[in-house]
């Protein structure tokens, strides 16, 4: 039986990596520690324990701990920036193994100016043009090239963070100021061109330096973007499977241009231009995305490989392909159980609503 302990374990992330697990065919005993007394409880483990958050000086000591009193062999962290930054430092300290990327490779992806900077210096992929921002006179300058004089949305970021945090889309200096200020992110915030809502991740896993599997995912839609400033919120309400070799190529471009030796997982998001060329926005290390159940249940398990390669066990061949095509459609909402259906059911629903809004427009 394997034995893992997942972080935040009552959130997304968490839950995707702990579903594709139980479907794997292997028993697993899975501790899910969360530091959040209510979200704790919907974790999907066979123990479920409130820690402290990664910021408390012992939490390397605590982790340890359960480690050791639970037998745990494989520690996965589902959530990026402190947690893992932490970990990935740590991780000689750590009990049970991890899969992790370099130490150099994670504080590279995870600074999403530093990663900016490589790709611009690479030349590799389109980026949209981007300036990390550090006073009023610098953002009013950047501001007027980016948005053509306010005449356009230019795009407002945190350089680390995931789920759209701290974003926001205006051509307004004045709100632009507000919201950096707000967030005390003068030196720590990007301006970047905005491209379209049309987005897609390529995520892959790697074994010291080997590409063991990858898939693409477009998005279809956020959900909730209604209720956020800059319309992206990190939940994906809908996505599909893409199979495009293209995709697959420029991504395995950047990824040799950015690591020697790349390890664990790496995902990179794309937002495509108007006229469809795809721009890279960011890069992710070490954390699978809250979509990862998805490609479980289309036959490529992200989390068990992982599980399996931090073990030093093999990886079948069949294993890293999937079976499934790109009709297949992932829907997610709050308190609903994800659920897959395809294009053609969708595409039914609106076949039906235009018919009976005909039938009433007919009397």
């Amino acid at each position: 039986m394997g034995r893992v302990l997942v972080t935040y374990a009552g959130r997304s992330p968490a839950l995707n990596f702990c579903r594709s697990l139980r479907i794997s065919g292997e028993d697993f005993f899975i501790l899910g520690v969360d530091d959040n007394k209510f979200s704790v409880n919907w974790a999907e483990a066979d123990e479920k324990l409130l820690v402290p958050p990664s910021s408390h000086p012992d939490y390397l000591k605590i982790i340890n701990h359960l480690i050791d009193k639970y037998k745990i062999e494989f520690l996965y962290a589902s959530k990026s920036n402190d947690e893992l930054l932490l970990f990935s430092e740590n991780r000689e300290k750590l009990n049970a193994k991890v899969f992790f990327p370099s130490k150099e490779d994670v504080l590279l992806f995870e600074n999403k100016w530093e990663t900016y900077k490589h790709l611009t210096e690479k030349d590799i992929c389109s980026v949209p043009i981007t300036f990390l921002i550090h006073n009023e006179d610098e953002l009013k300058s950047k501001m007027d090239e980016l948005s053509d004089n306010g005449s356009k949305e230019i795009w407002i970021r945190r350089i680390y963070g995931s789920g759209g945090a701290g974003s926001i889309a205006t051509s307004d200096y004045q709100l632009a100021k507000a919201w950096i200020d707000r967030n005390d992110g003068w030196g720590k915030f990007s301006i970047s061109e905005k491209l379209t809502d049309k987005t897609l991740t390529w995520s892959a896993i790697w074994n010291n330096g080997e590409l063991v599997a990858s898939q693409i995912r477009e998005r279809l839609y956020w959900e909730f973007a209604d209720r956020a400033p800059s319309g992206v919120t990190g939940v994906t309400g809908a996505q599909k499977l893409v199979f495009d070799a293209s995709i697959d190529e420029l991504s395995l471009k950047i990824v040799r241009s950015m690591t020697e030796s790349p390890n664990g997982v790496i995902g990179i998001d794309f937002t495509r231009d108007s006229s469809g060329k795809p721009f890279l926005t960011e890069i992710q290390a070490s954390r699978l995305y809250t979509s990862t159940y998805f490609m479980s249940k289309c036959g490529v398990n992200f989390p068990y490989m992982l599980y399996k390669l931090a073990m030093g066990k093999t990886i079948a061949p069949e294993e890293k392909n999937c079976n499934a095509d790109d009709s297949l459609v992932w829907l997610k909402y709050v308190e609903n159980f994800p659920c897959l259906i395809t294009q053609e059911e969708i595409d039914a629903k609106e076949k039906d609503m235009e018919k009976f809004l005909e039938e009433i427009s007919n009397g």
